[in-house]
């Protein structure tokens, strides 16, 4: 099957990649995989036979008013090509410029630049010495696609195809793609991409505007973790709303307190009060002054009446004194 008839990967599932762990930072397999996938994505180089060409000197760490870039000579690997630049994104913690000096962290100083991973050792991400085969690096995309594809034909070129995709709209110029299009199907080149693409100027041309460059280099970089940004806005989101519902049971609790406190500061004030002398029963104004004592003292009256059991008892107790004085 030509190259052209390969499916290119969609966004989705570079994020998914990212999401089951495909790719990572903390494994040897999760890094080298990364590392292949944007070889392919951000320099354009996606056949094997090239990219096991590649060595440790090809690749290449600077700074300039733009901010920290790694670059590559293509030119140097496939005979054709440029020198590439990548930008570093200060805000993504899986830039490619961060994944490639995490990865070259791990290299000598020499030789190839991707080397076989020593999938035994599981506590720290390590090397062998020996260079990924053609084969192994060809099959990697297709191998990582049949975990999350959906039944697509895939390969490298699928990546290439992908990056072509993102660039339709930043006007870059037909000669900065050359990477990408190299050695894929010459009627796929020449009817679909020379008509969106124009030749390279001034404004178009990455090597002659480096912010566009820069423009570049943020499109094709991987994408951020959002699911730990979402996650993290919801656990934000969880803690608010937590400390609003404390606050508000801490302020009905304070409320409650404070009316609790009045209720036993009168009571205990009543109590405290000295015992008035008996009124005298003829007077006629005793009934309204025991009521005017009563109403202003609910609480002492709520003590004293408040089961009606014990009051028809008093009643009665009463009614049986008022008898007995009389017989």
């Amino acid at each position: 099957m030509s190259q052209s008839k390969k499916s290119p990967i969609t966004f989705e599932q570079e994020e998914q990649l990212w999401e089951k762990k495909h790719f990572n930072l903390d494994s040897s397999t999760g890094l080298i995989h990364a590392v292949i996938f944007y070889l392919i994505k951000c320099f354009g180089v996606w056949q094997g036979k090239y990219l096991k060409m590649l060595t440790t000197e090809h690749v290449k760490f600077g700074e300039d008013e733009q901010g920290k870039y790694i670059s590559i000579d293509t030119k140097s690997i496939l005979g054709v090509g440029k020198v590439i630049k990548r930008y570093d994104d200060p805000g993504n913690p899986r830039s490619v410029y961060k994944i490639f000096k995490i990865y070259q962290g791990y290299l000598a100083n020499e030789g190839p630049f991707l080397l076989r991973p020593i999938t035994s050792i599981k506590d720290y991400v390590c090397y062998s010495p020996w260079a990924l085969g053609v084969g192994i690096i060809n099959q990697t995309v297709r191998n990582l696609m049949s975990e999350i594809g959906d039944g697509q034909p895939y390969a490298n070129s699928s990546i290439s195809l992908f990056a072509l995709d993102m660039l339709k709209g930043t006007g870059i110029g037909y000669h900065c793609i050359g990477t990408w299009t190299q050695h894929l199907c010459i009627s796929h080149t020449k009817s679909y991409l020379s008509d969106i693409f124009d030749s390279c100027s001034v404004v178009n041309c990455e090597d002659k505007n480096k912010e566009l460059c820069l423009l570049v280099s943020r499109m094709l970089d991987p994408p951020y973790p959002c699911t730990s940004l979402v996650e993290e806005r919801i656990k934000v989101a969880k803690e608010l709303k937590k400390s609003k519902i404390n606050a508000y049971d801490s302020w009905l609790e304070n409320i409650s307190t404070k009316f609790s406190g009045d209720e036993e500061a009168v009571l205990q004030n009543m109590e405290e009060m000295p015992e008035k002398p008996p009124l005298k029963r003829k007077s006629s104004g005793s009934s309204k002054v025991q009521s005017n004592s009563q109403l202003c003292s609910p609480f002492n009256n709520k003590r004293q009446h408040a089961d009606p059991s014990i009051k028809s008892e008093i009643l009665n107790l009463e009614a049986d004194i008022c008898k007995s004085v009389k017989e």
